[in-house]
């Protein structure tokens, strides 16, 4: 799990500068106006490591740990880290698309953890068929349920990931990996 195990390492710096005033969150936030209008891509992937609160950064880092002790050995350090930087980049990318007309500032890792979770269930599908891949889907459905409970938190931004992550996992096994 080295690579995800550095990305962890990567939200707690990011968190830590944020916290310091090293990096302003204004800066690294997802913000459909600045990728769309500005150019600023780079909060494609800045957005993806920043997080506000403790608590945020907490339960980001908790479920990146889960989905990486399954899912990189399964596929590799390589692909893992690919395919968590293209779904961040590309969902990212979606969300400011959705948001264009009524823009949100959005942070942190879990748009990158629904699309993993995406790929997850199009592994297990690759894997083990159709019955087990829609058990984890179902699973993953009640946890979008869930974190709709929690104010300020973006849900357009999970299904995003969760919708890239299953495309990106599906052509990930396609090519004959």
């Amino acid at each position: 799990m080295p690579v995800t195990i550095f990305f962890i390492i990567i939200n707690a710096a990011v968190f830590l500068a944020i916290r310091m005033n090293v990096l302003q969150t204004s800066e690294v936030t997802l913000y459909s106006p600045a990728v769309l209008e500005r150019h600023e891509f780079t909060r494609l992937i800045t957005a993806g490591f920043s997080h506000y609160a403790p608590w945020h950064i907490l339960m980001n880092m908790a479920s990146l740990y889960n989905i990486g002790q399954i899912l990189e050995p399964r596929i590799g350090s390589f692909a893992f880290c690919s395919l968590y930087l293209a779904s961040m980049i590309l969902a990212g990318l979606l969300l400011c698309i959705f948001r264009k007309n009524k823009p949100v500032q959005s942070l942190g890792a879990s748009i990158a953890l629904f699309a993993m979770s995406g790929v997850y269930i199009a592994t297990l599908y690759h894997f083990g068929g159709a019955s087990i891949a829609y058990s984890e889907l179902g699973r993953t459905a009640i946890s979008l349920l869930i974190v709709t409970a929690i104010p300020r938190v973006d849900h357009l931004g999970h299904i995003c990931g969760l919708a890239v992550g299953i495309l990106l996992g599906f052509a990930y096994w396609q090519m004959g990996v």
